[in-house]
């Protein structure tokens, strides 16, 4: 059977693919102020949505699906500035 990862673990893949280490800050403490809100909303969201129960290939899926849903909702965001242009 497929091992789980721990939250630490999830959060500590995505520190490593944002620029500052400040996911991991967030993570840390929720209620810093570290001036980055971006990270302080990868690490929220991905807390929020963790299954400690699930696969590590099932873990990984669904954090891929909640940040390409941002993603998705910062794009129309996006667009719809551009077309106030």
């Amino acid at each position: 059977m497929e091992h789980s990862l721990s939250l630490n673990e999830l959060i500590a893949i995505a520190d490593a693919g944002y620029d500052d280490g400040l996911v991991q800050a967030y993570f840390e403490d929720r209620d810093g102020q570290h001036g980055d809100t971006l990270a302080k909303f990868i690490a929220l969201e991905l807390a929020d949505t963790f299954s400690e129960d699930q696969p590590k290939t099932d873990q990984i899926a669904a954090a891929i699906h909640v940040m390409t849903t941002a993603i998705s909702q910062l794009v129309s965001v996006v667009n719809a500035l551009e077309a106030a242009c």
